[in-house]
């Protein structure tokens, strides 16, 4: 995951325009990035949700 982020950041970090001026494909692959961390930290949550409740038995 944090993979993911840090390809965001540097993505958005690299970019000499505004998130707003980039074009079709730019703002493409930053939704589909920010789509894959919010997944991956949900399914993160879930499984160590999991985890915690069964530590508690």
């Amino acid at each position: 995951m944090r993979h993911f982020e840090d390809k965001l950041k540097t993505s958005s970090a690299n970019s000499s325009k505004s998130p707003s001026s980039d074009g079709p494909k730019e703002r493409a692959e930053r939704k589909k990035l920010k789509a894959l961390v919010v997944a991956i930290r949900e399914e993160l949550n879930w499984v160590t949700k999991g985890i915690n409740d069964n530590s508690q038995n």
